[in-house]
């Protein structure tokens, strides 16, 4: 299951959000995209900083058009019973660095971004090393001896 620390609140727009007012939402609120739902909360769409810089301004388009004209499509989700690996997974074949997760009938409840991915594996990481040099610690420790073979020393 993805730990719920790991799930981001999402700001969200509809896809008859503007551009501008997406680039707007996004510097206020300093990050980096917004999710494109429908009227049940559905995700339809995802539409990033880097979207609305080459899909947008790049391509010339009326500010005051609607967001689903640079917004990507086909998003992947994952549901919030997932777990880790499993969101690895999907992110890596697909080569997408958010991901949104949804509960069992589709409504959003967060998203999951790769940023999250790299730290939850920093601190497996940290953890292990902890807990390896623990042990190789308590091996270095001279063995104190309470009994001899001539008794108690």
């Amino acid at each position: 299951m993805i730990p719920q620390k790991h799930l981001h609140p999402v700001l969200t727009a509809t896809p008859e959000t503007t551009i501008r007012e997406a680039a707007r939402r996004m510097r206020d609120d300093h990050i980096g995209c917004l999710l494109v739902v429908d009227g049940d909360e559905k995700p339809v769409g995802l539409v990033t900083d880097r979207d609305l810089a080459l899909r947008a301004l790049g391509a010339s388009k009326d500010p005051e058009a609607p967001v689903s004209e640079c917004m990507s499509k086909n998003v992947r989700t994952l549901t919030a019973t997932s777990s880790i690996p499993e969101a690895t997974r999907l992110m890596r074949r697909h080569l997408i660095r958010r991901l949104p997760i949804v509960d069992e009938s589709d409504k959003l409840v967060g998203i999951l971004t790769a940023d999250d991915l790299t730290q939850h594996l920093v601190n497996d990481l940290r953890w292990t090393a902890e807990t390896l040099t623990t042990g190789f610690d308590r091996e270095r420790q001279p063995q104190t001896r309470e009994f001899s073979i001539f008794g108690k020393e």
